[in-house]
């Protein structure tokens, strides 16, 4: 893909208090780690101060059947780590206001119920979802920490351990660590401890550095091989 030329990047990750927003200089410098409640006024100052943000939420949803760009994530991630791309909910599920709605509306146009976990991250897409149209997604990027991390490692699959155990933790942060060569990894991991767990830090800093690819060009799109829209024209791919 072409490079992209900006200011300011980020990487942003959802916690449980809000979006963890991880925010540096397009060649990884000054990395900084904050929390933010809501996702409206960072979208706007992207757009108006020349910015662009990889973000890991589902962008574009389909009215049926699942997306392409999720099945080459997980094929390319392999187990284990492949089960960490859950299928983005289907369009009419988006605003279902119970699990048992939401069940119903997806399974009458797919065939599928809805996990409990897509339906418990609802909120958050209909806010991504709600900010989102054809030209921000010029600034505006779908991106995911496993494939992010395998990017940055050089593997040919998803990284051995989960990014909840401790082994996960050491590896994902060892493989920062090398993407931000500038920065005291260490140091700002202790001064934001608060913010959120270190798992949904690390998430932030690795969608980061698929900002920083994105912007010089290297990054990888999926699918690889076409372009897939959804009802709204958004375009449903990920980046890594």
């Amino acid at each position: 893909m072409t490079g992209i030329a900006v200011e300011t990047i980020y990487g942003i990750d959802a916690a449980k208090r809000g979006w963890v927003v991880a925010r540096a200089s397009p060649d990884l410098r000054d990395v900084s780690l904050h929390l933010i409640p809501e996702l409206e006024p960072l979208f706007w100052r992207v757009v108006r101060d020349d910015g662009l943000l990889a973000i890991d939420i589902p962008i574009g949803l389909p009215d049926s059947g699942p997306r392409a760009c999720d099945r080459e994530a997980r094929r390319l991630l392999r187990r284990p780590r492949a089960s960490s791309v859950f299928p983005a909910p289907v369009r009419p599920a988006l605003h279902a206001t119970s699990y048992e709605e939401a069940c119903d509306l997806s399974f009458q146009v797919s065939g599928r119920k809805l996990s409990r976990q897509t339906y418990d991250v609802l909120p958050r897409l209909r806010e991504v979802d709600s900010l989102l149209w054809v030209e921000r997604q010029q600034r505006v990027f779908e991106a995911h920490p496993e494939l992010s991390f395998m990017m940055l490692a050089g593997t040919a699959q998803g990284l051995a351990s989960g990014k909840k155990t401790s082994a996960g933790k050491r590896e994902r942060t060892e493989i920062l660590r090398s993407c931000f060569p500038d920065c005291d990894l260490d140091h700002l991991i202790r001064e934001t401890a608060g913010l959120a767990p270190l798992d949904d830090r690390l998430d932030a800093l690795a969608c980061l550095g698929t900002a920083s690819r994105i912007c010089e060009g290297s990054a990888v799109r999926l699918p690889g091989n076409r372009v897939e829209f959804d009802a709204r024209s958004l375009r449903m791919e990920i980046f890594a």
